[in-house]
């Protein structure tokens, strides 16, 4: 196979990747999610700067790109009314019409997961102020959960919590960080910035971008099922569970972390101390651990 061709494969498989993200952000079919994408990504065209426009097309799959630039005769698809309403109406003439509110929600959350945190902010300081509610809300990279009033005896999570917590930069390749987690005996890591990776001590709690699990690789092939998906060219970020997350304090009881995991179906819970700053993890199997061991009426 020739350098070109696997060019061209890897453009192929993203491209559908694209595809069926959003496709799964509609619940839709892939036809349902190429024409969501088709036409969100022409209307954005459109309404970014000449500048803007070629940083995030230098971002997109070959395939996409030329999805993106489709037609395009700058001197006559400039939008007359920047608003909010504009840009709607912009998609649904390219869409039938159909729920273009819920659309662009679901490309703009592809676009959010599958471009650089600096583009998409880039791009959302040069569109108009009112499209800011359509991106998702990223807000802290962390949830924190106040610790409730319990008594002095109850077991805390700082007792049990894994203070050498893995982690890996969002973009760090995801097989490297699969092996790492597999060497460590972990299903868990702490997914943070590129500037934090590596860091020793606490790190900071907007440092933190999401958690990357074992089951987040098995989900993101069941997406995507069609066999040129290549696992060894994703990084992390590709596949992490995004913040914001769920969290606890150092000194939150072991019941609370318990009850907050059950509520909101998560494995894991990052723990923060009174700072804000993470410095442990504390899974499922600590917490059932620390039932076992807990001495009985």
């Amino acid at each position: 196979m020739t350098r070109a061709f696997a060019s061209f494969e890897t453009t192929v498989r993203k491209t559908r990747e694209w595809v069926g993200d959003v496709a799964h952000e509609l619940g839709g079919d892939a036809a349902d999610g190429y024409r969501a994408l088709r036409a969100v990504l022409q209307t954005l065209r459109d309404w970014l700067t000449p500048a803007e426009l070629a940083d995030f097309s230098a971002q997109l799959p070959l395939l996409v790109r030329g999805v993106l630039f489709e037609g395009w005769r700058p001197a006559t698809t400039a939008p007359r009314e920047r608003s909010l309403a504009g840009f709607l109406r912009q998609v649904a003439a390219r869409y039938d019409g159909r729920e273009p509110r819920r659309m662009v929600r679901a490309v703009l959350a592809v676009v959010a997961r599958r471009v650089s945190a600096g583009e998409v902010d880039d791009m959302r300081r040069v569109l108009p102020r009112a499209l800011d509610e359509l991106w998702p809300q990223r807000g802290p990279a962390v949830l924190l959960e106040p610790a409730p009033a319990a008594t002095p005896e109850a077991p805390r999570l700082e007792e049990l919590m894994t203070r050498e917590v893995l982690t890996a930069s969002s973009e760090a390749m995801l097989l490297e960080a699969l092996a790492r987690m597999e060497r460590a005996h972990v299903r868990h890591l702490v997914v943070v910035a590129p500037k934090a990776a590596g860091r020793r001590g606490p790190i900071p709690v907007e440092a933190v971008a999401g958690m990357l699990t074992t089951r987040d690789a098995v989900s993101h092939l069941r997406r995507h099922p069609h066999e040129a998906t290549r696992l060894d060219e994703l990084v992390v970020r590709d596949v992490m569970t995004p913040g914001p997350l769920h969290t606890a304090r150092a000194q939150a009881t072991v019941a609370s972390a318990a009850a907050l995991m059950r509520r909101e179906r998560v494995s894991a819970l990052p723990i923060l101390d009174a700072a804000g700053s993470l410095v442990g993890l504390v899974t499922a199997d600590d917490l059932l651990g620390a039932l076992e061991l807990a001495p009985t009426a």
